[in-house]
């Protein structure tokens, strides 16, 4: 894939935010329309960072459930 490509696919996925009129399961269908895009363009992206962007930009609406989240994954 050309640079030029990869790197605005690149700055897409570190700009992606949650819209007002998204529901969540719209919103992680587009970020993972994006990551598979990267991924088919052999760029390595973790399932863990993919999760950390999925939560970090959910609206702030979703506040509760994101703490919540955080503070578990530290007893498994």
């Amino acid at each position: 894939m050309k640079t030029v490509t990869l790197q605005t696919l690149r700055r897409e996925c570190e700009n992606l935010k949650m819209k007002d009129t998204e529901n969540i399961d719209q919103f992680i269908t587009r970020v993972m329309g994006v990551v598979n895009q990267l991924r088919a363009s052999c760029e390595d992206l973790a399932e863990q960072k993919i999760v950390e962007k999925v939560l970090m930009r959910l609206l702030k609406k979703f506040a509760k459930v994101i703490i919540v989240l955080e503070e578990s994954k530290d007893l498994c």
